[in-house]
Parts: structure tokens; sequence; C-alpha cells
């Protein structure tokens, strides 16, 4: 448990894998089997099913790709292979760029 808490406490950034972005973390050594990511975007906050695919040195947790533009601050939690949830990590809180050429007007 305190070495989850560690990695969740180191990095949390958003990857690139495949041409899609990602939330992604580093790897853990023990069994994950579940990962929920809390999500606040507009004063909205949901919680969603993540997924835990290590791929290289990363292990992607959601993805962002179909998401709007605009602030966003995730939390991520996850559970072992014994059903034992971490805590929700520290807010990381990114923000997803607009396409280039398009302007917001009121």
């Amino acid at each position: 448990m305190k070495l989850i808490l560690i990695i969740l406490a180191i990095l949390f950034t958003v990857g690139m894998a495949e041409a899609a972005p990602w939330l992604a973390s580093n790897p853990d050594a023990t069994a994950i089997t579940q990962v929920e990511v809390e999500i606040t975007f507009g004063g909205i906050t949901t919680i969603v099913p993540g997924v835990y695919q290590v791929v290289g040195p990363d292990a992607k947790l959601l993805d962002l790709a179909g998401r709007p533009a605009g602030q966003y601050k995730f939390r991520v939690r996850w559970a072992d292979i014994n059903n034992w949830w971490s805590d929700y990590s520290d807010p990381f809180e990114p923000g997803k760029a607009g396409k280039a050429g398009l302007r917001l007007v009121q």
C-alpha cells in the first residue's frame, strides 16, 4: 500500500501513446486490478473507471482523446488483487489546449 501511495505521489503526467493523449503514471509492481479516475471539469466532478495497461515505461490510466479543451483536475485511486483500494492521489491539474486556428467568442 505504501508503494502505491509513493508511486501516486511521484508523477502523474499526460502521456502520448499511439498518437493519443493518455493520463499515465509510473508502473507499480503489485497486481493492479481496478482503477478509478475522478475528473473535475467545468465545476462538475465525475468518477469513471480507468484502465491499467503498462506500455513501455508508463502505465496508461485513462484515454483523454475525446475530452473537450479546458482545465481539468484528475485524482486517481486503484485496487490490488485483494480488492484493497488506495487513497485518492493528490490532484493533477493539466489544461487541454484547443485546436490551432480556432477562437472562442461570446
